[in-house]
C-alpha cells in the first residue's frame, strides 16, 4: 500500500522518475509497469545487476547510476525505506541540488514513534541495521526537509498497524485512514512525505 501512496503522489505530467535507493526494484518495477521512465540510484552494483535482469525479463529497460549527483534538473525523486539507512540530511541536501525548480520528492518511511517497528526488527534480528529509524519522527522529518530548502512539505500518516496482519480490505482501509487522523498520526505506522524545491 505504501508503494501506491508514493506512486499516487507523483505530479501529473511526470514521465521520468528517479528511484533513490532502488535496491533490486521494489519501487522501480511498479513504476515501469505504470509507464514511467526510471533511473534507479543505488550504491550496490549487485542490486543494479539484479534489477536489470529482472526488468529485462519483464520486457522493460531501466537506467542505473551509483550516485544521484551525476544527474541534473530532475523533476521527481521517489524512494521507499531508504532515508533511515543513509544520512538523511546529506541525502536531502544532495537531492535538493539535483532537482529542478518545482521538483518534487516523495518518500515512504517507517515512523520512529510506532512501537510495532521495534518489535518487528528485534524478532527479525535486524535492529542493528535499522537503528536510524529513531530519526524518522514526523517532527524530525519536517525539520530536516525545511532545513535543506524544501517547501510545501506534507508528512502524512499511513496506518497504525502493518496491513499484513489484516485479511479484510475494509479493515485495511480503516487502518490506513486512522494513521492520518490528527494527533493519532504522531504514532502512524508509516509516513508518506512529499515536498518541493521552490527556490534556488
Amino acid at each position: 500500500m505504501e508503494l501506491e501512496n508514493v506512486i499516487g503522489r507523483i505530479p501529473i505530467g511526470t514521465y521520468e522518475v528517479v528511484d533513490f535507493g532502488s535496491g533490486n526494484g521494489r519501487l522501480t518495477v511498479p513504476l515501469l509497469k505504470r509507464g514511467y521512465k526510471v533511473t534507479a540510484i543505488d550504491v550496490s552494483e549487485e542490486s543494479h545487476l539484479e534489477l536489470k535482469e529482472l526488468v529485462k525479463k519483464l520486457g522493460y529497460t531501466v537506467k542505473t547510476a551509483g550516485s544521484l549527483l551525476k544527474l541534473k534538473n530532475i523533476k521527481t525523486v521517489v524512494g521507499c525505506d531508504i532515508l533511515h539507512h543513509v544520512d538523511m540530511e546529506t541525502a536531502l541536501r544532495n537531492i535538493h541540488k539535483t532537482l529542478n525548480r518545482g521538483g518534487t520528492i516523495i518518500f515512504s518511511e517507517p515512523n520512529a514513534l510506532n512501537p510495532v517497528w521495534y518489535l518487528y526488527f528485534i524478532l527479525k534480528g535486524i535492529i542493528k541495521y535499522e537503528k536510524n529509524i529513531v530519526y524518522m519522527s514526523r517532527w524530525n522529518i519536517y525539520k530536516t526537509l525545511k532545513k535543506n530548502g524544501f517547501k510545501n512539505i506534507e508528512v502524512d500518516g499511513l496506518g497504525l498497524f502493518p496491513r499484513s496482519i489484516f485479511r479484510n480490505k475494509l479493515i485495511c482501509k480503516i487502518n490506513d485512514r486512522l494513521g492520518n487522523l490528527p494527533f493519532i498520526k504522531i504514532f502512524a505506522y508509516r509516513y508518506i512525505l512529499r515536498a518541493q524545491k521552490t527556490h534556488e
